[in-house]
């Protein structure tokens, strides 16, 4: 999420608050006094980027070496949730990297076909040239 999203969320979340205290006090709800305190303001830092190579070697760790999701994040903190989205993304990029592997392997084909039958063309010329050239003499 990015912080523009989450300040929205929080302005809401406040919104809801300063909708909800008048009926508190209407139903003349207390709240007690180590509920108040024990409050706590929880700031996830969700700005938290990590690099592409880290990304690449957590789904390479996860997928080919079999690491479990508790593994990576005991070792590297980072959530199963996040390595899942990265696995996800590296599906796709996979599979997108592979249409255009596809296509131009279909255009090598296609440029291979080409240059055989140019090939077999030049072939047939340098044959019914070297053909002439041997009847000239003999005649």
């Amino acid at each position: 999420m990015n912080k523009e999203y989450i300040q929205k969320i929080c302005e809401i979340l406040s919104q809801i608050d300063d909708l909800a205290q008048p009926v508190a006090e209407a139903k003349k709800v207390d709240i007690p006094e180590e509920m108040e305190q024990s409050k706590v303001e929880v700031n996830h830092d969700t700005s938290k980027r990590y690099d592409p190579e880290f990304k690449k070697m957590v789904v390479h760790l996860h997928k080919e070496e079999k690491w479990k999701f508790r593994q990576i994040t005991e070792k590297y903190g980072v959530s199963k949730a996040t390595i899942t989205k990265w696995c996800s993304d590296a599906r796709y990029e996979n599979a997108a990297l592979m249409k255009v592997k596809e296509k131009e392997i279909e255009t090598m084909q296609k440029d291979y076909e080409k240059v055989k039958e140019e090939n077999a063309f030049l072939k047939k010329i340098v044959f019914m040239m070297f053909e002439k050239a041997m009847g000239g003499v003999q005649a």
